[in-house]
């Protein structure tokens, strides 16, 4: 019994050594207005990445915005590729709103600061690796 129950406790001890916490700060918001919206996806999901209504994510966290800026975090994230993507959600209505011809209504932004030129990113041009050291990113909102 006591070599089964160190057993379980190395189990639980050493699969807490393969995950890390993630933290996310975005700064440069328009206002304070709504939420800042975080989604976290995998590879295994890299084809859900900004798909119409944020499919296919591992972690999403609604954060509220003081100052210009928000924070996010994502805990016990097993190593892998990552992709985030978040959107200043304004008027609160958890949709990323779009003007007339289609360009962003609200801000927004990706992981490593990728700015999108005139198309939306694919998956591995914002992806980061994951292993068992927590990770910080600061990140920018695009308007």
């Amino acid at each position: 019994m006591k070599y089964f129950l160190a057993f379980l406790v190395a189990l639980v001890w050493g699969s807490s050594l393969v995950a890390a916490d993630l933290e996310f700060e975005v700064q440069g918001t328009r206002n304070n207005k709504g939420t800042l919206n975080f989604y976290l996806y995998h590879e295994k999901d890299a084809a859900s990445f900004l798909k119409d209504g944020f499919q296919g994510f591992v972690c999403k966290v609604y954060s509220p915005i003081q100052g210009g800026r928000a924070t996010a975090a994502c805990t016990n994230v097993p190593p892998g590729t990552y992709a985030l993507s978040f959107f200043h959600d304004e008027n609160s209505n958890t949709n990323f709103d779009l003007n007339w011809a289609g360009l962003p209504a609200e801000g927004y932004g990706f992981s490593n600061n990728f700015k999108p030129k005139l198309r939306a990113p694919k998956f591995n041009e914002v992806s980061f690796t994951v292993g068992s050291e927590p990770i910080r990113m600061s990140l920018e909102c695009l308007y």
